[in-house]
């Protein structure tokens, strides 16, 4: 354990992490470069595997999960309104947790050893002698014991928290700090919590594994939370460098802090991959350094009622009628908060007004709160439910992301996500209703670019623009025929059978994958054993066509699963490949499966001419995908980066070099459609459509 030295770290700080730096030896290490030098790396590495390389910190796997064994920190830092952290990190999986439990030891030998199935034995062990592997068996099994150890613990879901660190080395997320903790949300992958009144809310859900870049910026007491993802139209958050407000803290009055991100678990039952760290920084703009931070309009009335025509602290003047007091900030808002003082009477937001009366209100009262909508005179209730605040202190938020609303009650959520709809032209206008008297309103806005000294660099995300080629396998006139290998693609080369003895065939409805195929072996129980060690036991499928731009393949299917609904028995593993040459290449597909309430992505390397099926990179994408319904899956990729979207939404962004740090790109000398196998077989998916861009 590192020992963080007393003096205050410098404002700002930038973490860039341009140092290479072998595992075990991040920690008291000195980089970044602020107004008064550069900072040294704390925190707390139990195993020694805290990395620097490719322009990120690396944080790999823990053998035994728990909080405060893989921590960096940066500090000691007095709290002051304004002082932030912003952080950019690719999350190993944000699903991450060991609340399932892990194999027998013989079962999970034998996963390892048989690994994706499709080689034999024999060959998957010589040729892992060449492989740069992740992690040799002994610290894999390492990893099946202190898993194994760890059952039962009431933290289980939690794998990663970000933002203010209590302590370099902390025993909880943040022992007491101000942060965003990623958990697992199981068939929806992850979500996002916020500390507030002294325990984690819900921010976020459908977090998909795609890189986060979150700003915490600290007030007088407790802090506001902010966070972006790195690609367009991901569910629920913007794209960087556009923030959105999570929530706002109000109790937290802890004064030493680090700035800093705390690993506990990554993967689940032997499936991991490492999480990195892109950058880290740590400023206090000039703007925020009031006690709104980074709100754009604000308030404490004097008497704790809005008077008509008065300017405010910030950002506005009052306009009151009845006992409707709003102001319009220059924009709209994502979080509007209030805090009111002791009474018996309701406590009211007011948001999204329009001026002329029209607006959105939220009332918390006599153990009820509400959102009703006010239209030319009227109002119509929208939402409602019970709560168990008394007359005291009543602190409100409404977190509005532009569509939904969320109410919390003392940092709790006591509604939503309300469906409302996009907010009216103008709709900009926020303020109180019903008579309580306010000690503070705060507004922040739905968008707020940060200033560099919290920004980062985007990281690249390849995409294709030309288009090279488009077969439709479903149209008109496309003659049926027993086998996809021949047909002659519209980029003019034929399609080849790459991998696999069985033939996709093709009819009316596409290029259709066949059943899975019975694996029999035949003779005495020795001549068995040998069969199985001279064969694969299962089967993967592709078919691939020439492809002229060796480093960008941006491509795109839609697929129809079969099966009209769960429990029929029937399965998806239907999705794309890149190929090098038969020893390198990468899959991406889709996995529908009866034995599980979700759907994911899973991205498979074979490098060398070896694949190790616990280095999978997948993501849980809830029903997203599901039987009967046809699906786009896209996936562009040039080589070393590779990112995946369902029907236009962003799902997986992952490097070859975050799986294998020594690997080369790969040249994409093919691309196609694949079967794969993933713990089952594609029972009968169908490719309708088939494009690529370069």
């Amino acid at each position: 354990m590192f020992t963080q030295p007393p003096s205050t770290a410098p404002v700002p700080l930038a973490d860039g992490f341009t140092d290479d730096r072998g595992r075990g030896k991040v920690l008291g290490s000195v980089a970044g470069a602020g107004a008064s030098g550069g900072a040294t790396r704390g925190g707390v590495d139990a195993e020694g595997l805290l990395a620097v390389d490719g322009g990120a910190l690396r944080i790999r796997p823990l053998a035994n999960p728990g909080w405060g064994r893989a921590a960096l920190a940066y500090g000691p830092y007095h709290r002051e309104p304004g002082l932030s952290v912003g952080l950019l990190v690719l999350n190993g999986h944000h699903g991450s947790e060991h609340a399932d439990p892990w194999p027998s030891l013989r079962g999970f030998l034998s996963q390892w050893l048989k690994g994706t199935q499709v080689d034999p034995i024999p060959h998957r062990l010589s040729r892992r002698l060449r492989h740069h592997t992740r992690d040799p068996l002994r610290r894999r099994l390492q990893a099946w014991r202190g898993h194994r150890a760890a059952a039962g613990d009431p933290h289980a879901e939690d794998n990663l928290a970000l933002g203010w660190l209590a302590s370099p080395h902390p025993s909880t997320a943040t022992d007491g700090g101000q942060g965003l903790i990623v958990g697992s949300a199981h068939a929806e992958n992850g979500e996002l919590r916020a500390e507030a009144s002294g325990g984690p809310t819900v921010v976020q859900g459908r977090l998909q594994n795609l890189p986060l870049h979150v700003v915490v910026v600290l007030r007088e007491r407790g802090a506001v939370y902010w966070a972006a993802t790195s690609l367009e139209g991901a569910a629920g958050l913007p794209a960087a460098p556009t923030l959105r407000p999570l929530l706002a803290d109000v109790t937290g009055d802890t004064d030493e802090l680090w700035a800093g991100v705390h690993q506990r678990v990554i993967g689940q039952v032997g499936w991991s991959i490492d999480s990195r760290v892109h950058g880290l920084k740590v400023a206090r703009p000039q703007p925020w350094t009031a006690w709104w931070t980074t709100a754009h309009a604000a308030d404490r009335p004097a008497d704790g009622h809005p008077v008509d025509a008065a300017p405010t602290e910030h950002g506005g003047t009052w306009a009151v009628a009845g006992d409707v007091a709003v102001l319009r900030p220059d924009g709209a808002s994502g979080l509007v908060r209030a805090a009111f003082a002791p009474g018996s009477g309701p406590a009211g937001l007011v948001v999204r007004h329009a001026g002329a009366g029209d607006a959105v209100l939220v009332t918390i009262d006599a153990g009820r709160a509400s959102v009703e909508r006010r239209v030319g005179g009227g109002t119509v209730l929208v939402a409602d439910a019970d709560h168990t605040s008394g007359a005291g202190p009543v602190d409100v938020q409404v977190v509005d992301d532009g569509t939904t609303l969320v109410v919390l009650l003392d940092g709790r959520r006591v509604l939503g996500p309300v469906e409302v709809g996009p907010a009216p032209v103008g709709a900009t206008g926020v303020g109180v209703h019903g008579g309580r008297a306010l000690v503070e309103l705060e507004a922040h806005p739905l968008a707020l670019q940060p200033p560099d000294d919290l920004a980062f660099a985007p990281l690249p995300v390849p995409q294709g623009t030309v288009p090279v080629l488009a077969d439709d396998f479903a149209a008109l006139g496309v003659v049926p025929r027993a086998d996809l290998a021949g047909l002659t693609s519209s980029v003019g080369s034929p399609w080849e059978r790459s991998v696999g003895a069985r033939a996709f065939s093709v009819d009316a409805g596409g290029a259709l994958v066949p059943p899975a195929a019975a694996v029999e072996h035949h003779g005495g129980k020795l001549a068995r054993v040998a069969d199985k060690l001279r064969h694969a036991s299962s089967e993967r499928l592709a078919y691939t066509v020439a492809w002229p731009q060796p480093d960008l393949a941006d491509l795109t299917t839609t697929i129809l699963a079969p099966g009209t609904d769960r429990d029929q028995g029937e399965g998806s593993r239907a999705g794309l490949i890149f190929w090098q040459d038969p020893a390198n290449f990468l899959i991406v597909n889709t996995w529908l499966d009866d034995g599980y309430d979700g759907t994911s992505v899973s991205s498979f390397l074979r490098l060398g001419g070896y694949e190790d099926v616990y280095d999978a990179v997948w993501t849980n994408v809830g029903r997203r995908i599901t039987w009967g319904v046809p699906f786009e899956l896209r996936t562009a990729f040039d080589g070393e980066v590779h990112t995946t979207w369902v029907d236009g939404e962003p799902v997986l962004y992952r490097r070859v070099t975050d799986v294998y740090p020594r690997a080369s790109a790969l040249r994409i000398n093919r691309v196609g459609l694949v079967a794969n196998w993933e713990f089952g077989q594609d029972t009968g998916s169908r490719f309708v459509r088939f494009e690529g861009r370069s």
